[in-house]
């Protein structure tokens, strides 16, 4: 992959996580936010807080845990790996890329 077909995938890239998050971060914190209110609604005497609680931290981890795959399954869509490593280029490791037109994480050779 050539420098210019790299830049313009990562353009593209980037503008379809921020339409993603358009939706997905105030959905995210609106629950976060909504929990506020269910927990202070639930009664000191109900016996099954700790199923609420558990309920929580599991919507918490999934959370991370979808995330985490669906970057690491879209930067693959993208292209946007070394040639070398299969490691992600975006963010630092991208810039880093562009700058020395080697990988950061093997030092092999980025683009063509």
């Amino acid at each position: 992959m050539r420098l210019d077909e790299y830049l313009r995938k990562r353009d593209e890239f980037a503008l379809q996580e921020k339409r993603f998050n358009r939706v997905y971060l105030p959905v995210f914190f609106g629950l976060l936010i909504g929990n506020l209110f269910v927990v202070k609604a639930i009664p000191e005497s109900w016996g099954g807080w700790w199923l609420y609680l558990i309920g929580f931290f599991a919507l918490l981890f999934g959370n991370l845990w979808f995330t985490t795959r669906r970057e690491k399954r879209r930067v693959a869509e993208a292209g946007l790996n070394c040639r070398s490593c299969r490691r992600p280029l975006v963010g630092v490791p991208g810039d880093l890329a562009v700058t020395t037109g080697r990988c950061a994480s093997c030092g092999g050779q980025a683009f063509d």
